[in-house]
This record gives structure tokens, C-alpha cells and sequence, in this order.
């Protein structure tokens, strides 16, 4: 499967797995987790993605994603892992997969209006929060 099929089948598998229901879920376990650093509980509880959050503290924070991209590492996942699988082991056993989130929230930089933004997670962790797009290699 090409990464461009793979993201749009994973998009929509990952939005299927998300949702109201997920985000709280996520939200809850968190919050609730004394392993989760203050500095994320206080994130999430704001809506905001924080630099060193997982893929799921994330979605916890700004809501269901959006489209997204998976580079799956490979001395861990086959060419046809489900990248939905790929984002949701970042938190418990990062690896050298490279993955991409959108998100569009109010939250994260306090506008009146919904901006759409991009967490790229490299070692399972969120390093980088922009409003640019996927890049296109």
C-alpha cells in the first residue's frame, strides 16, 4: 500500500476510532493517570497541545483529528500495519515512526475561530506544532 493510500484509509479509520466518546475516554484516563505529568493534565484540561505529548494526549487535549500521515519505522511495523495501530502504540512503546495529527480547535492559540494545525510526533512524542501542511516527501 503506498503512504498515500495508507493516509487516506488511515484518516478515516482513525476518525471512525475517534470522536466525542475517545476524546474524553482519553481525557480521563489521563487525568486520572499519576504517571501523567502536570504540565499535560493542565494541557488537556486546556484544550492545548503541549511539546512531549503523545498521540493520545493530544487527542485528548484538541479533539479528533483530522487527515493525518504515518511513517511507519521499519524494524518495527510491515508495510501493511494499520497506522492506526502505529499512532496509538507512540504512547506505550514509541518507535522511529514519524506521524502527523491535524487538528482544528479554538483552543490551541485562542482565536475566536477554528484553526486547523499540524503535531508531528517523532519518537512517540509530540516535536513540532504548526499550521503548515504535510510536507510532500
Amino acid at each position: 500500500m503506498t503512504i498515500s493510500r495508507a493516509f487516506v484509509l488511515g484518516a478515516v479509520a482513525l476518525l471512525a476510532c475517534s470522536g466525542v466518546d475517545a476524546e474524553r475516554k482519553y481525557a480521563d484516563f489521563y487525568l486520572a493517570d499519576s504517571r501523567t505529568p502536570e504540565e499535560v493534565k493542565t494541557a488537556i484540561r486546556e484544550g492545548v497541545v503541549v511539546l512531549g505529548m503523545c498521540p493520545l494526549q493530544a487527542l485528548a487535549a484538541a479533539g479528533a483529528p483530522g487527515p493525518y500521515r504515518v511513517e511507519r519505522d521499519p524494524t518495527r511495523w510491515p508495510d501493511q500495519a494499520d497506522p492506526v495501530k502505529v499512532v496509538e502504540a507512540q504512547c506505550k512503546n514509541p518507535d522511529k515512526s514519524m506521524v502527523e495529527l491535524t487538528f482544528s480547535n479554538t483552543s490551541q492559540f485562542g482565536s475566536n475561530e477554528p484553526v486547523v494545525f499540524r503535531v508531528r510526533f517523532v519518537d512517540g512524542r509530540a516535536a513540532r506544532i504548526d499550521v503548515e501542511g504535510f510536507a510532500d516527501n
